[in-house]
């Protein structure tokens, strides 16, 4: 099951609930909220560690790229477009960073 698939389930139930409570039916409401409580959410933990890893993977390509693109600067230290290309990669970095930071809280 994906987590697409997973929130459909979710709002369900809470359509469901929004049924039952609208014709006042206490047995189904709690029923419908004991099985919220006890949903399963083990597939968002393994979709952000895959996401996480993949943030992590894209942080260390651009890392290598401004590496490459420093290495082709020594050679054409006057190529603009060059600097151009490491800025852009820097910031993209920097953003990436914040994601990964932000993941490990």
């Amino acid at each position: 099951m994906n987590n697409h698939e997973t929130y459909l389930e979710v709002n369900d139930y809470l359509d469901l609930y929004n049924f039952a409570k609208a014709n006042d039916d206490e047995s189904w409401k709690h029923e419908i909220i004991e099985k919220l409580k006890n949903f399963d959410h083990s597939g968002n933990r393994k979709k952000e560690s895959i996401v996480f890893h993949k943030l992590l993977s894209k942080y260390r390509n651009v890392n290598e790229e401004i590496l490459e693109l420093y290495q082709q600067l020594r050679i054409e230290p006057e190529n603009r477009s060059l600097e151009e290309k490491i800025w852009k990669l820097k910031h993209l970095r920097l953003l990436l960073g914040r994601r990964i930071h932000s993941g490990k809280n």
